[in-house]
């Protein structure tokens, strides 16, 4: 792996356009997930998630393989790309705020919105059962307690629990296969 790392920063060096493709293909769902804890608005994103990956085209001078691994450089970049992201989101929502119709209206929706759920979530899910792909969604994007899952379909809570464990553990390993890494 460290091989690998340190060929890729090299051929960044280069500018080989090839090896972005390649730190995507690496290091793409990890940045995504970064981005994702750090950013409120889904459609800003994909916004941040360019800005990242030029900033390391730009910035890969900067990377010292004796301080860190790449991958760490990586995400560090990341995280301090999102937090930029994600201030100058605050101060542009402070600048010009919703209305209050808006707002409303968000927070009365009862169903998640296409953004909530990715196209590449929606893959994933689609390798589960129908039911455990439903607990998902209702714990996890709905946001509803184990105790209103299990009232809710008329089962105990360690069924719930039992249910998510295995439902993400099924995740995990077809995340593993998929991008060759442990998750």
């Amino acid at each position: 792996m460290k091989n690998r790392e340190t060929d890729l920063a090299a051929e960044l060096r280069k500018r080989n356009e090839k090896a972005l493709y390649r730190l995507i293909d690496l290091y793409g769902g990890l940045i995504r997930s970064i981005i994702r804890t750090h950013i409120p608005n889904p459609d800003a994103l994909d916004e941040c998630m360019d800005d990242v990956l030029l900033s390391i085209w730009n910035h890969i001078d900067t990377y010292d393989e004796e301080k860190n691994s790449f991958k760490n450089w990586v995400v560090a970049v990341t995280k301090y790309k999102s937090i930029d992201y994600r201030r100058s989101y605050a101060r542009f929502h402070k600048k010009y705020p919703m209305e209050e119709t808006d707002l409303d209206r968000l927070v009365d929706s009862a169903e998640p919105s296409k953004d909530e759920i990715s196209c590449e979530m929606e893959q994933l899910l689609g390798h589960l059962k129908a039911h455990d792909r439903e607990l998902l969604v209702k714990h996890y994007v709905k946001e509803y307690s184990i105790d209103e899952i299990a009232v809710d379909m008329g089962v105990q809570r360690s069924w719930i629990y039992n249910r998510l464990s295995r439902a993400r553990q099924k995740l995990r390993e077809i995340m593993k296969k998929r991008n060759g890494i442990d998750v």
